[in-house]
């Protein structure tokens, strides 16, 4: 005997009505990620835009503040590590920044971070997930780099950005789910 979810009779049975001003809510937030953070603008995103740590200036939280803490509707990354951000500046003044790139002057690493971003946004629009997998500086950052993907291409990501719950939620799905495990 399976303990497989019937996905097909619960999506039968989910009322979306019950869901729909938080849905709104999200959607509200994503639009404020894709205004504040131009999908054409991200090759001309400067560092103190995007990383923690940085000075607020009157343009706004920066992106990684506003993934975190300012759309939570959108699925939540708060709390862990900073380390999620794969660079920032730590509140001693040092930049704190992913393996790969810690030999590299903040300026240098954030030039080839951004330009994974760039791939990987150019790999979703064209549907080449596969290409994900060459990004190797972005697995460093997993659930703040699922949270800007299904921000800008929410057709093609589910808003769960732990690697254990969709392996779990996986699982589950499949009947394969072991006690110990879930």
């Amino acid at each position: 005997m399976s303990d497989a979810v019937d996905v097909w009779a619960a999506a039968a049975r989910f009322d979306r009505n019950g869901v729909a001003e938080d849905e709104a809510v999200a959607e509200g937030e994503r639009k404020r990620v894709l205004a504040e953070f131009r999908l054409e603008e991200w090759p001309m995103l400067p560092l103190e835009r995007y990383a923690l740590g940085q000075v607020q200036s009157g343009s706004g939280m920066t992106y990684c503040r506003l993934m975190e803490f300012g759309v939570p509707h959108l699925g939540s990354i708060r709390g862990g590590s900073a380390a999620k951000n794969i660079m920032y500046r730590h509140n001693c003044g040092e930049w704190r920044l992913a393996a790969p790139l810690r030999d590299r002057e903040p300026a240098d690493a954030w030039e080839q971070l951004r330009g994974q971003y760039i791939k990987a946004f150019d790999a979703v629009a064209a549907e080449d997930f596969d290409a994900l997998d060459d990004l190797d500086l972005l697995r460093f950052g997993p659930a703040l780099v699922t949270k800007s993907l299904a921000a800008y291409f929410p057709q093609h990501f589910l808003p769960v950005y732990s690697a254990r719950l969709s392996t779990l939620g996986v699982a589950r799905l499949q009947g394969r789910c072991e006690l110990e495990v879930c």
